[in-house]
């Protein structure tokens, strides 16, 4: 799960959001766990963070990532 979040953050970094999107759909991209998990992480990292930021970036696209998969947008 790990592997997949990183892979997400990087494709998210690089706005690469059709990639992040077939990417979320193959792995846990409808999982609540691995949102949880993103989440968690973000809130321990430091202010200012780098990876913070894109987790975080990458957190409050996520509905649309989804909505998307589905076809709704």
């Amino acid at each position: 799960m790990i592997e997949a979040l990183h892979r997400a953050v990087r494709l998210w970094s690089a706005n690469r959001t059709a990639e992040l999107q077939a990417h979320l759909a193959e792995t846990y991209g409808a999982n609540e766990a691995f949102w949880q998990v993103a989440q968690a992480i973000s809130e321990v990292l430091p202010d200012g963070d780098k990876e913070k930021q894109a987790l975080q970036g990458l957190l409050y696209g996520r509905r649309s990532y989804n909505q998307q998969q589905m076809g709704l947008i």
